[in-house]
């Protein structure tokens, strides 16, 4: 673990813990200012605008590969310049399909219900391509080796985002504060990003519009691998997302799912910190996943266990701290979440691995398979408004699609037992969930709720957490004397 890593990881969840928190206080502003009907067509316009950055085919995933594993310079400046040419003709691209997205969501039933006129939407998608431009040119710090300046730039997002949206709400935008918050939010993220970028690359012109031949060869000579890769994100992309647009379309009354979803979202962002940091390392050594990715998958088994036992008893007595109670949580509902997101977070580190080795084939068609089956399983119910019954076929598909495969393809890649790799895993990630949701239970005995639950759920985590490291300390040998960051390695060499 070099001091870049360090870096990167520790900013990294700096950012992702500023999108968690400012993600609870966005959350109980929705429930405070808005009814479970309005709140249920609003977060479902949101995760439709996610779908837009889709649109640039993968070819940022891909040169961002390629610069990070590129020695020569010139090869270098020609990949950037390829992208910023390519980026100026998506930005068109993304303006299209902003507006068609949303005005394919504004014909479902309860956007129409709601009684939200369609110019709210186009707005929505005016903006939210404005964000996507602006965040595709952010994109380009990976391959330029500033992981850091790019998780700093997504820390301040989520906090002027949060700051804009509660000024225009207390004001009486009403629904008109979101597309105002985005666009608040780009009013002070635009400049610093291209500062940033351009301390990286003096001189770089953010638009460019240069398509000849090298252009063109360019392009031919990545577009298998940026398919694949697009394949592989679209499918992630509408995987977590279209459970929420089913519902938030057809299932009437059905906020608190939405609000529950974007919890573990914030908080699967939070925890895959580690295998989105280190696959850049891994596209540049590759030795460096094989060394590092059994003890960083058995880290994350901890992890992950941990924190979904302690949401499981906590997290629905923290949503009704906000709301009334027409926002209260199905247990049904709840186990759903909690079984879908512990088995894609035990495994979401294999599938940066296998990006930072450059295999996006395989992660995309595992990941379709899931999907197409998810959604198969999931009209039926959504036909007939049931949240419980989309949650529980996109259950059943991740089940089929995630459980075991991925693991499988990554061990078959580095050389390990897929079944060794799937125990050792699996048995510490349920070990270290029994234990937090115990002492969860136990301190819930005490009567606490509110504010009160999020200490609850921190200390079942934590204390859920002391068993592994007390364990690895034991198992590591003698640390006296050594640096911290040499303490650290050694125990995570030993979870």
């Amino acid at each position: 673990m070099n001091r870049n890593y360090i870096d990167a990881i520790s900013w990294r969840l700096v950012a992702l813990l500023s999108n968690v928190l400012s993600g609870l206080v966005v959350a109980a502003l929705y429930t405070r200012y808005f009814s479970k009907e309005m709140a249920t067509v609003l977060l479902a316009a949101l995760n439709v605008m996610g779908y837009l950055s889709l649109f640039d085919g993968g070819f940022r995933t891909v040169a961002n590969r390629r610069l990070l594993i590129s020695t020569h310079a010139a090869e270098k400046t020609r990949i950037i310049e390829v992208c910023q040419s390519l980026y100026t003709a998506l930005a068109f691209v993304f303006f299209l399909a902003a507006e068609v997205l949303v005005s394919m969501y504004a014909t479902t039933p309860n956007p129409r219900e709601a009684g939200v006129p369609y110019v709210f939407f186009l707005a929505m998608g005016l903006v939210a391509a404005l964000n996507i431009i602006c965040g595709s040119q952010m994109g380009l710090l990976l391959g330029l080796g500033a992981q850091k300046q790019m998780f700093i730039l997504q820390t301040i997002i989520a906090w002027v985002t949060l700051i804009a949206l509660q000024f225009w709400l207390r004001i009486g935008y009403g629904y008109w504060s979101l597309p105002m918050a985005y666009l608040s939010q780009l009013v002070v993220i635009w400049p610093l990003t291209l500062m940033m970028i351009r301390r990286q690359q003096p001189g770089l012109k953010v638009f460019r519009w240069n398509f000849g031949a090298d252009f063109r060869a360019a392009i031919a000579d990545m577009r298998l691998d940026a398919w694949a890769c697009f394949r592989s994100q679209a499918s992630i992309l509408l995987l977590f997302s279209l459970d929420q647009y089913f519902i938030g379309a057809y299932c009437k009354g059905s906020a608190a799912y939405l609000v529950l979803a974007r919890f573990f979202a914030y908080v699967r962002s939070l925890l895959q910190s580690l295998g989105e940091v280190s696959w850049p390392l891994i596209a540049q050594k590759e030795d460096i996943g094989r060394k590092w990715g059994m003890p960083l998958l058995r880290l994350n088994g901890w992890l992950y266990g941990a924190v979904l036992g302690a949401m499981l008893l906590t997290l629905p007595g923290f949503v009704l701290r906000f709301a009334t109670q027409e926002y209260e949580v199905s247990r049904t509902i709840m186990l759903l979440l909690v079984g879908r997101f512990l088995i894609t977070g035990l495994s979401s580190p294999v599938s940066y691995f296998l990006f930072g080795l450059g295999d996006f084939v395989q992660v995309a068609r595992r990941i379709e398979r899931e999907l197409i089956l998810g959604v198969v399983l999931a009209i039926p119910f959504a036909y007939k408004r049931s949240a419980e019954g989309v949650a529980a076929a996109f259950l059943v598909a991740t089940v089929a699609g995630t459980l075991f495969p991925l693991m499988s393809d990554y061990a078959r890649r580095v050389g390990y037992s897929a079944w060794s790799m799937f125990i050792q895993v699996w048995w510490r990630g349920l070990l270290s969930f029994g234990i937090s949701v115990s002492l969860a239970f136990a301190f819930l005995q005490l009567g606490l709720s509110g504010y009160a639950l999020v200490v609850v759920g921190a200390v079942a985590a934590s204390g859920a957490l002391l068993v592994p490291i007390g364990w690895a300390w034991l198992r590591a040998p003698s640390l006296t004397g050594l640096p911290w960051s040499q303490r650290a390695r050694f125990i995570v060499e030993n979870l």
